[in-house]
């Protein structure tokens, strides 16, 4: 169903961020189910939509997904990529003042250590 969301044309629901956004939630289950190229197009698609919307909360939101998954699942500069991605991200939980947020992207960042 979440495919069939993305062919709507349909980017955000406007209620919600995280994995209620249709590339989103593509994204997060091809990569629960090890799809990391289809999930790499999903997240790709998901921060550029995000960076055109300048949607100020799903923005930092697909850099944390995105940024864990390639800095677990990349060659070396995959991970690099998910490290900036990961720094981005707290940067931005942090400057929005979303203290849970910040702390999981702080940990993840964390783990990659």
């Amino acid at each position: 169903t979440t495919l069939k969301l993305i062919e709507t044309g349909q980017v955000h629901d406007m209620v919600t961020i995280g994995p209620n956004t249709p590339r989103l939630s593509a994204a997060l289950a091809a990569e629960a189910g090890g799809l990391i190229e289809e999930a790499r197009g999903h997240f790709e698609a998901a921060l550029q939509t995000a960076e055109r919307l300048s949607h100020r909360l799903l923005l930092p939101a697909v850099k944390y997904w995105y940024g864990r998954m390639l800095a677990r699942t990349g060659g070396a500069d995959d991970r690099a990529r998910g490290h900036a991605l990961l720094e981005q991200a707290v940067k931005e939980f942090r400057d929005l003042r979303m203290p849970i947020h910040t702390r999981l992207s702080e940990r993840a960042l964390a783990s990659l250590d």
